[in-house]
């Protein structure tokens, strides 16, 4: 049982998910609403528009919800293919996104922590991308890269992995 105040409802990727504090940490933690279970919702006591600009703050520097690998914003920038760039440059995907046609391809800037959900999204455009900067997050690609190719490879049963955790 965790002591939880919840900030908002956040709707993302066909997924309804609470947002708030865990009252020991000050965490800020983002549940799938089917993960409530064991927690007590605390009414009072939480200073409800401190923590909803703690959150607000800390959700901006993510790409999506996902928990960053760490407390870093990175100037991120990412070239895509002509055709790939025309369709990406036309959505929303990040608060600080910035895009640029250079010699035909669309160059995408933003400033964001680097999560698994932001490796997933540029894996999603497959060979139409091309990581520029930083070179934090194309090691990140590679690994991941690696990391598929070991597991295509491999005839043992799936385990679950997650780069992003601490082993």
């Amino acid at each position: 049982t965790i002591d939880f105040s919840p900030i908002s409802i956040i709707y993302h990727r066909g997924v309804f998910l609470v947002s708030g504090v865990e009252k020991h940490q000050q965490d800020i933690v983002i549940y799938e609403i089917g993960q409530l279970k064991k927690i007590r919702i605390l009414d009072k006591g939480y200073n409800y528009e401190q923590l909803s600009k703690k959150i607000k703050t800390e959700l901006d520097n993510r790409f999506g919800v996902t928990k960053n690998i760490n407390e870093e914003a990175y100037d991120i920038k990412i070239e895509f293919a002509s055709t790939t760039g025309a369709l990406v440059s036309r959505l929303f995907w990040h608060h600080s996104q910035h895009f640029e046609k250079k010699k035909g391809n669309y160059l995408m800037t933003m400033r964001c922590g680097i999560n698994r959900e932001l490796l997933g999204w540029l894996f999603q455009w497959m060979y139409n991308i091309r990581i520029i900067e930083p070179a934090i997050l194309q090691e990140y690609y590679d690994k991941t890269l690696d990391e598929m190719i070991a597991n295509r490879k491999n005839k043992n049963q799936l385990v679950y992995r997650n780069i992003f955790e601490p082993k």
